[in-house]
């Protein structure tokens, strides 16, 4: 469920993702590190990786790069590596797709094919279609659905709260006028 409407553009999802992801730090109780997004890459060093590899990275891909040059989303979720990781040297894939990200955990691979620009999720053998901005869309949904979650229960933990406040008063102003009776009925003085 997203919180306000989906997102428009990748470069959106991008934003609502990070922030998400910071919220849940934040504001949630998730650990520090349950998202990791590192500095964009400058125009220039995506060009000057592009010339040393003889490739054109997909445009999305660059889109993601100038955002966050590689992140790990959503802890064991989501790695999409920044230029420094990318490369083609990966056993899961064929040897002409050039690795940019995998699914951490279960060796689903996120790669490219240099000619036509396309990428694919390599896994079990199986090669499908994989667009950045789906996944993108999915992990907002997901991060904030977690928000939602959470927020929910602290509101749940919130009102037990003041629902067992309120009950120890009541309890204890039913205690105070019981004593008080028995006080009276005894003939004793309050001090």
């Amino acid at each position: 469920m997203f919180i306000g409407e989906e997102p428009k553009t990748l470069e959106e999802c991008f934003e609502r993702l990070k922030k998400g992801c910071q919220r849940l730090s934040d504001e949630c109780g998730y650990s520090d590190d349950y998202s990791i997004f590192n500095e964009p890459a400058t125009e220039e060093e995506i060009k000057r990786y592009e010339e040393s590899h003889d490739i054109v990275l997909p445009e999305d891909y660059k889109k993601f790069l100038r955002f966050s040059n590689g992140a790990e989303i959503l802890g064991n979720g989501m790695t999409i590596y920044g230029l420094g990781e990318c490369g083609y040297s990966d056993e899961m894939v064929p040897e002409y797709y050039f690795v940019i990200g995998e699914e951490v955990g279960d060796g689903e691979r996120i790669a490219f094919d240099p000619k036509s620009k396309e990428i694919f999720s390599f896994y079990n053998g199986k090669i499908t279609p994989w667009k950045i901005e789906n996944e993108m869309k999915w992990l907002v949904e997901d991060c904030e659905g977690c928000i939602s979650d959470s927020e929910l229960e602290r509101a749940q933990v919130a009102k037990d709260s003041e629902t067992v406040k309120r009950e120890k008063e009541e309890c204890s102003s039913y205690w105070r006028k019981l004593i008080e009776e028995k006080k009276k009925e005894r003939g004793i003085k309050n001090d």
